[in-house]
């Protein structure tokens, strides 16, 4: 998956980065039977990897962290059953209604919850097909906030493509959530973090985080 993903990263090219993918995902498997292996994690492993310069105990450490440490809870994200992937796109959605009640009813009635676009949004945290210049800077939001920075840039990507998804059907509504994310604009971290959120919609995003 990895270098048909990264098509334009050597470094995944060689299959010594691969099998230390393998080996990365085998360790958490291992200390993680609950969680075992789900498609999206692979995404993460190979980030973590090269961002640790191909050390694999530190990209299992932090990997690690990120399954454990109550700010991330990526193991809830997994285990089965997904529960925090179905419970953040209910969120999202409900957010997505109180933010923009046009906009969500117009996704609504084409058929477009959440859970068919933002699934990869949660799983990969936006490693599955976002620009990598654009992925770090949503990392360094993602670890210092958590998950009130993947809500607040999904919600930031739908006020963006407002013009445009409400015009369109639902293939059409796919493929531009798609592309946008796929060259997700530099701007798209600040936007986020300077987005106005009511009493209501914080509200959301705090009920939902709530373990």
């Amino acid at each position: 998956d990895i270098p048909r993903k990264y098509p334009d990263v050597e470094y995944f090219f060689n299959t010594d980065v691969q099998d230390s993918v393998l080996r990365v995902l085998r360790a958490l498997a291992a200390e993680f039977p609950s969680v075992g292996y789900v498609q999206g994690m692979n995404f993460i492993a190979a980030q973590l990897l090269f961002h640790c310069n191909s050390d694999e105990d530190r990209a299992f450490l932090l990997f690690r962290k990120l399954i454990t440490f109550p700010k991330y809870d990526l193991k809830s994200v997994y285990i089965n059953g997904l529960p925090k992937v179905l419970k953040y796109c209910c969120a999202l959605d409900t957010l997505l209604k109180v933010h923009n009640p046009t906009l969500f009813h117009h996704l609504n009635g084409l058929g477009l919850e959440s859970m068919l676009y933002a699934q990869q949004w949660i799983m990969t945290l936006f490693a599955y097909n976002t620009n990598w210049k654009v992925l770090a800077q949503i990392w360094d939001y993602f670890f210092m906030n958590g998950w009130q920075a993947i809500f607040r840039i999904s919600l930031c990507i739908l006020d963006d493509l407002e013009g445009l998804l409400k015009n369109s059907d639902f293939e059409e509504c796919s493929d531009t959530i798609r592309d946008f994310v796929q060259h997700m604009p530099e701007y798209i971290c600040a936007r986020a973090k300077n987005i106005h959120l009511s009493a209501e919609e914080v509200s959301i995003i705090d009920g939902a985080l709530i373990i």
